[in-house]
C-alpha cells in the first residue's frame, strides 16, 4: 500500500466531514482514489456495504420505538440494533427520525418497500443508509415493523413513549379537542394496561371461538346440569374478554373507576389504538 502521507490532507479533512467515518478509512480510501474525491466516496460506500453485509447476522434485539404524527397522519415504528449504548446515540436517533418521516411522506405497505424509499436528504434509498450505519456503528440495524394511522379531523392523536422507546402507544380519540389531556392519558393506559381490543365488539370472531372451544373442553369434567354448565361457560368467557380489553381495564390514574367511565365522563370514544414493546416481534430462539 503507498505511503499515507501521499493522501491530500485537505481531502481527508472534506471526506471524514461528509462521511463522519474514521480518518483512517478516508485516508486509505483517498489513496485508493488517487485523491478522487468522488471515487474515494464510491470505495467508502461499497466497504460499508460490505461491512454491514457481516454484521446482518447479528440479532439485534435491543434499540427504540418511536411515534411520529403529522397533522392527521402518524407513524409508530420500532428499529432494533444490538445494544442500549448505540440505541442511545443521536446519530441513531437522527437515522430514525429519517426513516420514520420518510415513511410517513410516502406511505409504503411493507418494510421492504419501506428501504426501497429514498429520503429528501439522501441520494441512497433508507436499505443503503441502514447498512451505511451498520458499518459505522459497528451494529447490526433493523426496522422491524411500523404502521401507519391516520384520523379524521374531527378526531385527536394521542401518544405515550415510557422507558426510552422500550414501550411506545398511539391512540386516535373522537369527541375531544386537541387541548384535552384524554389522548395522552389513554395512550399511557394502553402502556401500562396491554390490552389487546378497544371493547367486547372489537374482539375477532377467531378468537372469541378458539376461547370458546377451550372453556367447552373444560367443562366437559363438570358434573353439573348443562344449562348451568352453558351458563358457567358464558360468564368465563365475557370475563376472559373483558380482560382483554381497554374499556374494562380499572383506570391506572383514578382505580375507582374503569375505563370506559372515564371516556364516557369526557364524551370520549376510542377509535384506533397500537402499542408496540420493544423486541416483542423478535424470534426468542435466535436471542
Amino acid at each position: 500500500m503507498p505511503d499515507l502521507v501521499k493522501a491530500d490532507i485537505k481531502l481527508v479533512k472534506e471526506l471524514r466531514a461528509s462521511t463522519d467515518l474514521p480518518m483512517k478509512d478516508c485516508m486509505e480510501a483517498l489513496i485508493e482514489s488517487n485523491n478522487n474525491l468522488e471515487e474515494a466516496h464510491r470505495i467508502l460506500k461499497v466497504k460499508g456495504l460490505a461491512k454491514a453485509e457481516k454484521k446482518s447476522v447479528n440479532t439485534a434485539a435491543d434499540g427504540i420505538t418511536k411515534v411520529l404524527i403529522d397533522g392527521d397522519r402518524a407513524v409508530i415504528a420500532e428499529l432494533n440494533c444490538q445494544t442500549e449504548q448505540v440505541a442511545a446515540l443521536q446519530e441513531y436517533n437522527n437515522l430514525f427520525n429519517k426513516i420514520a418521516t420518510t415513511i410517513l411522506k410516502y406511505s409504503p405497505k411493507t418494510v421492504v418497500d419501506a428501504l426501497k424509499l429514498k429520503s429528501s436528504s439522501s441520494a441512497d434509498n433508507l436499505g443503503d443508509e441502514l447498512k451505511l450505519a451498520i458499518a459505522k456503528l459497528g451494529e447490526n440495524i433493523i426496522l422491524t415493523r411500523f404502521e401507519i394511522v391516520t384520523k379524521n379531523k374531527d378526531e385527536v392523536f394521542g401518544s405515550y413513549v415510557h422507558g426510552g422507546g422500550k414501550f411506545t402507544s398511539l391512540v386516535v380519540i373522537k369527541g375531544v379537542d386537541n387541548k384535552s389531556d384524554v389522548p395522552h392519558n389513554i395512550a399511557m393506559q394502553i402502556v401500562s394496561g396491554n390490552p389487546k381490543f378497544i371493547d367486547l365488539n372489537s374482539i375477532p370472531k377467531a378468537t372469541r371461538d378458539n376461547e370458546l372451544k377451550i372453556l367447552q373442553e373444560q367443562a366437559k369434567d363438570e358434573k353439573k346440569p348443562a344449562a348451568i354448565i352453558e351458563k358457567m361457560i358464558e360468564g368465563r368467557l365475557q370475563k376472559f374478554f373483558a380482560s382483554l380489553t381497554i374499556v374494562d381495564q380499572d383506570y391506572s390514574k383514578d382505580q375507582t373507576m374503569k375505563v370506559k367511565d372515564y371516556l364516557t365522563k369526557n364524551h370520549a370514544t376510542i377509535i384506533t389504538m397500537v402499542r408496540y414493546q420493544l423486541g416483542e416481534k423478535i424470534d426468542n430462539s435466535t436471542k
